[in-house]
């Protein structure tokens, strides 16, 4: 319509005139996939709501996904407690045993 009115005024609208070409959809760039554990921990992680927005890619999310993120650091700190209890529990395992074969050496 511009170039119309500028070449009809005496100029050389023609020279500006243009096709558009259609852009092809854009895949969805999420972080995290929707109902995932990833996005949890993205949650739980997130301080602010540009981290919010970053961890869901622009998603919503559910309310189970937020409580699962605000339990997130408790069952972590649960979840690092059992794996020190188990080394200990290892640690003290192989102890036992290497007495017990220094014990059944020491009878024959």
């Amino acid at each position: 319509m511009a170039c119309i009115l500028l070449t009809s005024k005496g100029f050389h609208g023609h020279f500006l005139k243009t096709e558009l070409k259609k852009k092809k959809v854009v895949a969805h760039n999420s972080v995290t996939v929707p109902n995932s554990m990833e996005q949890i921990k993205a949650l739980a992680m997130a301080s602010t709501n540009g981290a919010v927005f970053a961890g869901t890619g622009g998603d919503h999310f559910t309310l189970d996904d937020m409580f699962m993120a605000a339990k997130w650091p408790a069952k972590k700190a649960k979840m690092t407690q059992l794996k020190d209890e188990k080394k200990v529990r290892l640690t003290k395992m192989t102890k036992e045993e290497m007495k017990e074969t220094v014990l059944g050496r020491m009878k024959e």
